[in-house]
């Protein structure tokens, strides 16, 4: 049994890209401040120095935790690094993760001891690089809301795994780092202890400033010199945005643009065009799809202020309800709703139907699925249960 588990390979489920393969430059990322920290501490780990203080004194292990929201160019930002530090990058491979999730989990410690075992050369070193470095590869998890499962959180997991395993344990022995990404700090918050316990330091990145959207906007202005928009119009109507929405916003209006009018150098103002595309809703930024209800800020204000549990439940609907969404964005929402939480959503909308009052947990998972409530709960129910059909017609049509 124990032969059959060390020749038991589970590589399906992460991917190893070696530095020589990534091909990004400094000018394709906006350096906020809060990306110096990470390099700085990337600059004391990686160096073979064990007289410093701070090695001496904190005993990092090479275990980075990261708050961020959704829609920045972190991920560019870690492939970066790997490429100028001659460091492979290892990554959960999210396609096969999602195929068989319980599998993933029941293997986890198989699954990552079986990356920090992966030796796989960095390229071409010179000896001069191992002499001075003492790293040699990245473990990089962006923890997506889908790598969860419905009872398990991975964060939860992996802190557990490794805790019980050496509260002392290190990467850097293993010749690696690890950098975590979460988009969520109430799990952060919830699993604290454990995460203070294991991690070396944990970096909140805060969203783009007033002032990070006009430098954006500007460099954006000057890539594309023939086009021409109103920067403090379009910093005005992009609070919150992160970098990856406002790159597509223009990218989109520019074609939209472009299938309008030829581009020339009389009228290339997209202005009103790109305003068109936020107020329609024909653009939707990361942020507004799973923040349309805030369970720390509004639902828990709410229920300070609301006493009455048929009131609270009127005002939170009330707040997401006729949200602008276009109908192919809609048709989209449904299926991925159907696919992940299906039967749950079901329930919810019988509830609803029967005008009966939700509980805390069903408050959560709609405003995951906010979308929904645009619809009466009988129209909804239908468009849930189409989307579940498309889906099941898919699988069997690719046979699966």
């Amino acid at each position: 049994m124990n032969d059959a588990r060390e020749e038991m390979s589970f590589s399906k489920y992460y991917k190893i890209i070696s530095s020589s393969e990534i091909n990004i430059n400094r000018d394709q990322i906006y350096f906020r401040e809060k990306y110096n920290e990470i390099v700085n501490y990337l600059r004391v780990l990686l160096v073979k120095d064990d007289d410093e203080l701070i090695k001496q004194y904190s005993h990092p292990k090479g275990a980075l935790l990261l708050h961020i929201n959704k829609g920045t160019d972190i991920l560019d930002f870690f492939k970066f690094i790997s490429a100028n530090y001659n460091l492979n990058l290892v990554q959960f491979n999210i396609d096969k993760l999602l195929e068989t999730p319980q599998d993933f989990f029941t293997n986890f410690n198989l699954i990552i001891e079986e990356i920090l075992r992966s030796n796989e050369a960095t390229g071409e070193v010179s000896e001069k690089y191992d002499e001075v470095y003492k790293i040699k590869r990245i473990l990089l998890v962006e923890q997506l809301i889908e790598f969860d499962s419905q009872s398990k959180s991975l964060l939860k997991f992996f802190l557990n795994y490794f805790l019980k395993k050496s509260s002392d344990y290190s990467f850097i022995d293993q010749q690696a780092l690890l950098f975590w990404i979460s988009y969520n700090v109430d799990e952060i918050n919830e699993n604290s202890q454990e995460v203070f316990q294991f991690f070396d330091i944990f970096i909140k990145i805060p969203r783009l400033n007033q002032e990070d959207r006009e430098i954006i906007f500007s460099n954006i202005s000057e890539k594309y010199p023939k086009i021409v928009f109103d920067i403090k119009t379009m910093v005005d109507l992009t609070k919150k945005w992160e970098i990856r929405d406002i790159t597509h916003l223009i990218k989109i209006a520019i074609f939209k643009h472009y299938l309008n009018s030829e581009l020339n150098d009389i009228s290339n103002e997209i202005t009103p065009l790109l305003k068109d595309l936020i107020e329609s809703g024909e653009y939707i930024p990361s942020f507004s799809i799973n923040n349309q209800i805030n369970p720390e800020n509004g639902l828990k204000n709410q229920k300070c202020e609301i006493k009455d549990p048929e009131e609270l439940q009127k005002n939170i609907i009330s707040n997401i309800q006729n949200q602008n969404i276009s109908d192919f964005m809609l048709n989209q929402f449904y299926e991925n709703a159907a696919s992940e939480r299906y039967t749950e959503l079901l329930i919810i909308l019988d509830k609803l139907n029967k005008k009966e009052i939700l509980e805390e947990n069903d408050l959560k998972l709609l405003s995951m699925y906010p979308f929904i409530l645009n619809d009466n709960p009988q129209k909804a129910q239908i468009n849930l249960e189409k989307a579940k059909k498309k889906i099941e017609q898919i699988k069997q049509a690719f046979g699966k």
